[in-house]
């Protein structure tokens, strides 16, 4: 995965001239470590970074796990789970985000938007913003969702414990894809008023959601993809009616085979992307030929396939084919960091 909140942009990236935006990743808990007191020199240097040498900036500030402790402290509800990414956290320890509708989270989340609006609306190298708040262990659009049954190994392959049945939790404090909806639309709101004058993109990854219907009812049998693509569709739907000079979508699913469907329908109105896995190496051309093929105007790379000299060519053509209709120049092909 990419560093949280690294402060500087290779240089092979800064001096690729296909690579026509950095996607900087930044943690709401580093940003605003005590209510009110910011630091945003990381993200000035990385944004004076890439003007300088044209490039254009996308961020994504991830809330979830990375909540600030004084959220908590203020009485926001927590929603535990067991840490099973091999980032980020000591496997099998147990973690927390905010409950997407707790009004405390989403009052300190509104305030923490609304400084980083007044701040970096107007700035030219800042091309878009990803639309966060709802997320788990990641920046994606996603919630824990385990079903209790799956061991999570170690390194080595021994397994070091079993994950949650977090259906059952969420279940238990009034979970239910409304609510969740909600709360994301409550949310697009605050970006609406804080970045009138960028565009937003919705972050999106398949088995995002837990097995639970509309009701908050287990769903036995249901795969976590059937529950969170009636979620895609209705915020994809929100977004292009009533956020459509400002919205966009992307497959953040680390892929180079699968296709959200929802998010390809989407590209007919909205700016859409794709994000690919790191690093791919020899799998690189596929993942281009998908989001080309799937009408993307933007795809996300890491920096170990852009500092692989045998990839050049095939990053050139992605260059050469997404630039051209980009709606927004300047993040065509985009460096994660």
């Amino acid at each position: 995965m990419s560093t949280p909140d690294q402060d500087s942009i290779p240089e092979w990236v800064l001096n690729d001239p296909y690579i026509d935006g950095i996607a900087y990743r930044a943690t709401w808990s580093k940003l605003e470590p005590r209510d009110s007191e910011y630091f945003f020199s990381e993200l000035d240097n990385v944004l004076a970074q890439a003007r300088s040498y044209g490039k254009g900036v996308s961020l994504i500030v991830q809330a979830g796990h990375t909540t600030p402790t004084w959220v908590y402290a203020q009485g926001a509800a927590a929603f535990h789970f067991v840490w099973d990414q091999n980032y980020g956290a000591a496997l099998c320890s147990d973690a927390k985000i905010p409950v997407p509708w707790d009004p405390i989270f989403q009052a300190n989340w509104a305030s923490f938007l609304g400084t980083l609006g007044r701040r970096y609306n107007s700035n030219s190298t800042l091309v878009f913003v990803y639309l966060t708040g709802i997320n788990g262990s990641g920046a994606e659009t996603a919630l824990p969702a385990n079903n209790g049954k799956n061991p999570i190994y170690d390194t080595n392959g021994a397994v070091l414990c079993m994950s949650n049945n977090d259906a059952w939790r969420w279940q238990a404090i009034g979970y239910t894809r409304q609510r969740v909806e909600a709360a994301w639309i409550q949310i697009a709101n605050l970006y609406a008023a804080a970045f009138p004058q960028k565009r937003w993109i919705a972050p999106l990854v398949p088995g995002s959601f837990p097995p639970l219907d509309d009701q908050g009812n287990l769903l036995p049998g249901a795969t976590k993809q059937s529950v969170d693509r009636q979620f895609h569709k209705d915020v994809l739907s929100i977004g292009v009616t009533t956020y459509s000079g400002h919205f966009g979508a992307r497959n953040a699913g680390l892929t180079d085979t699968y296709v959200m469907q929802d998010i390809v329908d989407a590209s007919a109105y909205v700016p859409t992307g794709q994000q690919t896995a790191s690093p791919l190496g020899d799998k690189l051309p596929r993942a281009v030929d998908l989001a080309i093929k799937n009408n993307a105007e933007f795809l996300e790379l890491y920096p170990d396939d852009i500092a692989n000299q045998s990839l050049e060519p095939t990053i050139l053509y992605a260059h050469e084919m997404l630039y051209r209709k980009a709606l927004a120049k300047g993040i065509a092909v985009q460096s994660k960091l």
